[in-house]
């Protein structure tokens, strides 16, 4: 907004052409003339950029069919989806209820929304591999480097740190924290993941 402002500021000034202006401010021509548009028809407000929200939805579901929801779920908390979308089928059968998934509790109105107790750490402690390990970082293409090559591990463990723990001259077994996640053999430049279990 200050950014827009100081613009417009400029702009009455006369002192530069718009060109110029929009070269000094950083933005495009297009957007400086929808900014002085707005200002001359609105004013000051016109510079805040307008809501995107919908201003109605028609698949909404009514306020009176997500009060019998929220009611029902309130009597029956143990209850899932399925079976309360079931129940209210029975007892109002002439009516269309929504799917399964609105009736279920991660479509929850911020009205009864109640925080978890348990509290999580401030700060997560990092895994420390044994000595013996060599360590490498995955890059962003799920690579590590080893002797001048690349190695695609997974795009799983972007900047995450892995251990290598040499078996053979040429043989490693791979871990993240405590998970073996295969082998490695840096004379063919191999990852083989590990076999599920």
């Amino acid at each position: 907004m200050d950014q827009r402002l100081q613009f417009l500021s400029s702009y009455q000034k006369e002192e530069m052409s718009v060109t110029d202006l929009c070269h000094e401010y950083g933005i495009s021509r297009p957007t400086a003339y929808k900014w002085i548009k707005r200002y001359d028809e609105v004013g000051p407000e016109g510079l805040l950029d307008p809501t995107r929200t919908p201003h109605s939805s028609p698949f909404a579901t009514s306020a009176e069919i997500e009060n019998e929801i929220l009611a029902l779920r309130k009597r029956f908390p143990a209850w899932g989806a399925r079976k309360l979308k079931a129940r209210l089928e029975r007892m109002n059968p002439n009516v269309i209820w929504p799917a399964a998934s609105p009736v279920g509790p991660h479509e929850t109105p911020g009205s009864i929304y109640v925080p978890s107790a348990r509290m999580l750490p401030s700060k997560v402690t990092s895994f420390q591999y044994p000595r013996s390990f060599q360590r490498r970082r995955v890059n962003n293409s799920g690579d590590i480097s080893r002797h001048k090559g690349r190695v695609f591990v997974s795009e799983v463990f972007r900047n995450e740190e892995i251990g290598l723990e040499q078996m053979d001259e040429d043989v490693h077994r791979v871990f993240f924290c405590n998970t073996e996640l295969g082998e490695f053999n840096s004379a063919e430049m191999r990852f083989r993941p590990a076999a599920r279990t």
